[in-house]
């Protein structure tokens, strides 16, 4: 009986190592859909309450005839506390730190951007890189992704970007668009790529190339659109 049993117990653990990988990265992709999904119904709750404020205080001023105005950092506090006592508004995971979504429609790419470069982080969705610039400033604001085995999740189609190719960053109220300048290799200890050149709103994105043992990195950089 012991014998019969056997193969097929090998049988399924084989199929569970086969499928694993593939089901991993559709759970992380389920997980980034929730992380954008949440920070857009955000977006879009605090946006609904600024403008009903505004609108609240500005026929308050019209009825009272008075000057007296609500400042910036009242009027936020007052927003927020609103936020957090709507229970029907989705609150922020706050283990999670999200700065932005990053856009690629050549590659049918959306996903959210996580500050630090940490396993969790990385596992989840792609993330800023330490010491790097920031979105539309000047400097060289660097993200990472993995390059997932399951195609179209994460960095996995990066390499098809070719110069010419849009990379939009969705910050909270703003869009940046940077336009590819250049991909290339680099060794893995390599981080000229990351470095600041002159003057000039760069972005950086780095995953993993496959190609060759041991895993170099592919670059992707791309300069603001002016």
């Amino acid at each position: 009986m012991k014998k019969k049993i056997l193969p097929v117990l090998f049988v399924i653990v084989g199929l569970v190592l086969i499928v694993y990988p593939t089901l991993r990265d559709y759970y992380f992709d389920y997980q980034q859909q929730k992380i954008v999904a949440e920070w857009q119904k955000n977006l879009e709750e605090f946006s609904k309450l600024s403008l009903d404020d505004e609108n609240s205080n500005n026929q308050s001023d019209i009825n009272t005839n008075s000057n007296s105005m609500v400042t910036q950092p009242e009027l936020k506090n007052e927003q927020d506390n609103k936020i957090k006592e709507n229970p029907a508004i989705p609150q922020p995971d706050l283990t999670l730190e999200m700065e932005g979504i990053l856009a690629i429609d050549k590659i049918n790419l959306k996903v959210p951007i996580l500050t630090g470069a940490t396993e969790q982080n990385l596992n989840l969705a792609v993330a800023s890189i330490a010491n790097t610039g920031k979105p539309g400033e000047i400097g060289n604001y660097g993200i990472a992704g993995h390059r997932s085995r399951t195609y179209g999740l994460q960095f996995n189609r990066l390499d098809e970007l070719a110069k010419g190719d849009r990379l939009v960053v969705e910050t909270r109220g703003t869009s940046y668009t940077y336009l590819v300048t250049d991909s290339f290799i680099v060794q893995p200890e390599d981080i000229q790529a990351l470095k600041n050149a002159g003057q000039k709103k760069m972005i950086t994105l780095v995953t993993c190339d496959y190609s060759s043992k041991p895993y170099l990195r592919l670059i992707v950089q791309g300069e603001l659109q002016s």
